[in-house]
């Protein structure tokens, strides 16, 4: 769906989210509040199935961890060109 999906890479998220926040919020036509970026606080109920990340901070730890699968991944990459 070009142009309807929002499109925003992990390293570029976790390298500059107060930027990338207010970007994404921009092309949804929906301003920037705080909170936005202190998702992690709130107390309202998560129901899905990544309720526990919802409760953590943005966090880096997890860049390049994608190449403990790199083997697995290859023939998906070789599909996807």
């Amino acid at each position: 769906m070009p142009g309807h999906v929002y499109r925003i890479g992990y390293e570029e998220l976790v390298s500059n989210t107060n930027q990338q926040v207010k970007m994404l919020l921009e092309y949804c036509e929906l301003k920037f509040h705080p909170s936005c970026l202190s998702f992690q606080e709130t107390e309202r109920l998560v129901n899905t199935p990544s309720a526990i990340q919802v409760r953590e901070p943005v966090y880096q730890h997890a860049i390049e961890r994608w190449k403990n699968y790199r083997h697995h991944l290859k023939p998906l990459r070789l599909a996807l060109g």
